[in-house]
């Protein structure tokens, strides 16, 4: 009877851990909203607590549970997109990024470009707050899962390469996005794509990729 009722409060126990989960990442998802509504309105510095809370109509008591300043939310707000990104990658990532068909490192620069096209607000208000860094930051997962382990075997190389390799290209895809915002979102998803094959086929990115094609 013991066991039984162990049993009982166990189960009770994890099902009230998982409402105070979904509680606690709705009230994340409000004060998040809430930072970027206010980011439109004034620079994020000038962003307080206070101002989140009242937004957000949450109390302070809950934001502190929750974050131990401003710049948790804003981390918050790009890990959350970043995440989401990154299963959306691995659900649909088919190619070799080391020497993939044209076609597919296509429509994997596609994909990229549109799910960014869907937030181009949050991206927007990003490169204005100067917090791009955030984006690099998050997004230096997606390269190091998808190509750390076959650059190096690729190469034969020690992995430091590899640390080089994704590091010079979360930079040049950061730097695109920064620009393509500049540029007020004129080119297309579509557009995009092409611009960045194009960038990444000239001649010094080929031999970069394929020392053999040299010469």
């Amino acid at each position: 009877m013991t066991a039984a009722n162990d049993t009982k409060r166990e189960k009770m126990c994890q099902k009230t851990q998982r409402a105070l989960h979904k509680r606690s990442e709705e009230s994340a998802g409000l004060i998040g909203e809430a930072l970027l509504a206010l980011m439109e309105e004034k620079p994020y510095a000038e962003v307080t607590v206070s101002e989140i809370c009242r937004r957000a109509t949450t109390s302070r008591n809950t934001f502190y549970r929750l974050f131990r300043t401003r710049e948790d939310v804003l981390e918050y707000v790009m890990t959350s997109r970043v995440k989401r990104m990154l299963r959306e990658h691995g659900e649909k990532a088919r190619y070799d990024p080391i020497r993939p068909a044209r076609a597919d490192i296509e429509e994997e620069y596609r994909r990229f470009y549109r799910f960014w096209e869907k937030e181009k607000k949050v991206l927007r208000l990003f490169v204005q707050a100067g917090r791009m860094d955030i984006f690099r930051r998050d997004f230096d997962q997606l390269v190091r899962h998808t190509l750390t382990q076959d650059v190096v075997r690729y190469y034969e190389r020690e992995e430091e390469f590899a640390e080089y390799y994704y590091t010079w290209l979360i930079y040049a895809l950061s730097g695109l996005l920064e620009k393509w915002v500049q540029r007020g979102f004129t080119e297309t998803p579509g557009e995009m794509t092409a611009l960045t094959i194009r960038l990444f086929q000239t001649p010094n990115y080929r031999f970069a990729v394929d020392p053999k094609q040299k010469g």
